[in-house]
């Protein structure tokens, strides 16, 4: 249902639409107005102007409904120019959409052709590769085969390996237990040749204890500590004694017995020692002699040595090396002979200091026990 198009004059038709066309042609109200409005007002206000209904194709008349209808049938003539110049700018339209359709098509056929030379080109290539690939499988595969063989070879030949091992392994282990035993042997030897020295050692190159000497030096250990005075040792007569150790590397400086935490000890000093870094070097050694109480004693003997050698330069002691007894050592073990084999510092002072610490031809060196 549609309201009449003349309903603000008045009308309140509500009819169909092909019945309110019927209407329209002969409403009442055509040439009406309303009450409350001016008839002037009307055909100026813009609300109520009409447009003409080829005004999409040029036409901007506008005016009251009587003047549109008069205007359609005075003016089909101009109405039929505007159509016809819109159909003539649409078929140009429609022209020129084709002109740049076919444009698109021909490139569209253009690229289409050349996507079906690629996809060809591609499908050559994809055959190509799957030869190849066939190939490389048919590869792989006898290369894992042969793999597998070569597989089944080495682990022959690693179980074979392995057994040698094992068998290198005991002629290891034998030849260890030979070297324990060769070294074992060595340590006698060495013990019996200390032995000798002191049965053969020269009462002129005895070392000098301190004034006035006596058969024993006995260190005293203080109450509630276990840090002993030190022993005090001077090499009279310096130059000699260096010069005899030089002819005879063997020469040997023993002090006289000391006493520390009850064990009997005694100083070996090698003028002639050891070498380090192309240079000869002062060897002191602790040895451990048998005393009158060493079943009462707890064994081994454990406590630090620490060596200082007098520098007359600063009127004191230098600090020189340090150890810690080996429980593990058979030098301070239990004496089961006259003494045990010497163990100290091996590199205790090099030729080249011993000079500046040698004062009126004699070196003096002191050794700090502290017990544990």
């Amino acid at each position: 249902m549609v309201l009449c198009k003349y309903r603000q004059r008045g009308c309140d038709a509500k009819l169909t639409k092909e019945r309110m066309s019927e209407h329209e042609r002969s409403c009442p109200f055509i040439n009406s107005t309303t009450q409350t409005e001016d008839s002037s007002c009307i055909r100026t206000s813009p609300q109520n102007d009409a447009k003409c209904q080829f005004e999409s194709i040029g036409c901007d008349f506008r005016g009251t409904d009587t003047e549109l209808l008069e205007h359609e049938y005075t003016s089909l003539q101009r109405h039929f120019r505007f159509l016809l110049i819109f159909c003539l700018k649409s078929d140009l339209r429609a022209l020129e959409a084709h002109t740049k359709l076919q444009s698109v098509s021909s490139d569209l056929r253009h690229k289409i052709q050349q996507y079906v030379i690629s996809l060809r080109n591609l499908q050559d290539e994809s055959r190509a590769d799957h030869i190849m690939l066939t190939s490389l499988m048919e590869e792989i595969i006898v290369v894992k085969r042969n793999f597998e063989e070569n597989n089944e070879h080495v682990h022959e030949r690693n179980v074979a390996a392995e057994a040698i091992m094992r068998q290198k392994d005991e002629q290891i282990a034998a030849l260890h237990r030979q070297f324990q035993e060769i070294s074992d042997s060595n340590a006698v030897l060495r013990y019996r040749v200390g032995v000798l020295e002191d049965f053969a050692f020269d009462p002129l190159t005895r070392l000098c204890p301190r004034a006035p000497p006596g058969p024993m030096i006995v260190v005293q250990i203080q109450d509630g500590e276990h840090e002993m005075d030190g022993n005090i040792m001077e090499i009279c007569n310096f130059s000699e004694k260096k010069r005899q150790a030089m002819t005879n590397r063997h020469l040997t400086l023993i002090s006289d017995p000391f006493i520390t935490n009850s064990v009997n000890m005694k100083l070996k000093v090698f003028l002639n020692g050891e070498e380090f870094e192309g240079e000869t070097c002062m060897t002191v050694y602790i040895v451990i002699v048998r005393g009158l109480y060493d079943e009462n004693l707890n064994w081994p003997f454990m406590g630090k040595f620490t060596l200082r050698v007098f520098d007359p330069e600063s009127s004191s002691y230098t600090f020189v090396d340090s150890f810690d007894a080996d429980p593990s050592h058979f030098s301070f073990q239990k004496p089961c002979t006259e003494r045990n084999i010497g163990y100290g510092f091996l590199r205790s002072i090099r030729h080249s200091e011993l000079e500046r610490l040698v004062k009126d031809d004699k070196l003096v060196i002191k050794v700090t026990i502290m017990a544990v």
